[in-house]
């Protein structure tokens, strides 16, 4: 695995943010800076796939899916004001590391959650 993506910036739209009314609540969702515009993959789990049931777990696909680049509706180009980065989606261990507890209480809030079960941070589990 090439170093350079194993691990990708989680966001969070902010909470005024136009994009929120285009992505689902509680979408997985990763980026990357390119020219000036935050290039943002996401997996909302839209049709309740148990498979994408945890919040790593839409991440890991928003992740696949922002590296491959292939056609998709979820991805989208913003403002980088109009999202928060939250942490690191590490692909090595399928695991979304939060920089500090300001990012758990915007993923909480994301998610309609209270706290977080740690659960949610584990892909594949």
């Amino acid at each position: 695995m090439d170093d350079a993506i194993a691990q990708l910036p989680v966001y969070v739209p902010a909470p005024d943010a136009p994009i929120r009314s285009t992505i689902l609540a509680g979408s997985g969702i990763v980026g990357t800076l390119e020219h000036d515009r935050l290039l943002c993959d996401y997996e909302g789990n839209r049709y309740r796939s148990p498979q994408l049931a945890r919040y790593a777990d839409r991440v890991f696909h928003a992740a696949g899916r922002h590296l491959e680049r292939y056609p998709t509706v979820a991805r989208v180009w913003v403002s980088p004001e109009q999202m928060i980065e939250v942490g690191w989606f590490d692909r090595r261990t399928g695991r979304v590391e939060l920089h500090d507890t300001e990012a758990r209480l915007l993923v909480a809030d994301w998610l309609s959650v209270e706290s977080i079960d740690p659960a949610e941070l584990q892909h594949g589990i």
